[in-house]
């Protein structure tokens, strides 16, 4: 949509733009379309930082443009994960090769994961907290959850990870295992 078909949805309450720049006008301009009126509405960004989906200049962009109103989301499809090869997405046989998942030559979807889009963040140049951030806590926020703490008798889900942001144990629920 425009810019003013934008702006009459946020002033109606829509609070997030999903797949920022995927799919929709681009922000060009005289016509900053929807990317334009999520940043003077100041709502929040959800981006598929997979290396694929949105450029690594444009995503910087945005953290610029957006800050922490930036969350991370996957689009991923069932072959996450999985490797090369050709599998099904809703009846439509899409073929992945490398982290790229195609439908007769479209883009249909990612294999990446929240924490491979934090890694691909902090190697272009975001803070390793402000990927963090907009991985575990912003898209909470989003939804209005409540945001985990790691106090004495809480139940928690949590990712440990080395230097490298390497992951090495997974704690679900309070129980611990080592990462696949």
């Amino acid at each position: 949509c425009g810019y003013d078909e934008a702006m009459a949805f946020i002033d109606a309450g829509a609070s997030s733009v999903t797949h920022m720049f995927n799919a929709m006008k681009p922000c060009e301009k005289r016509s900053p379309n929807l990317p334009g009126a999520a940043f003077d509405a100041g709502i929040n960004a959800e981006l598929i930082c997979d290396g694929i989906h949105v450029d690594k200049t444009i995503v910087k962009m945005a953290y610029k443009l957006f800050g922490r109103k930036i969350c991370l989301i996957s689009d991923s499809m069932s072959a996450a994960g999985l490797g090369d090869g050709v599998y099904d997405l809703g009846g439509m046989k899409v073929n992945v090769t490398g982290n790229k998942a195609m439908h007769e030559g479209v883009l249909a979807g990612s294999v990446a994961n929240l924490l491979s889009e934090a890694r691909n963040l902090i190697g272009w140049g975001i803070s390793a907290g402000d990927a963090i951030y907009s991985a575990a806590i912003a898209p909470k926020e989003l939804l209005g959850m409540d945001i985990p703490s790691l106090m004495p008798g809480s139940t928690a889900d949590i990712l440990v990870l080395d230097k490298e942001f390497g992951l090495k144990k997974v704690i679900c629920k309070g129980y611990m295992t080592d990462a696949l």
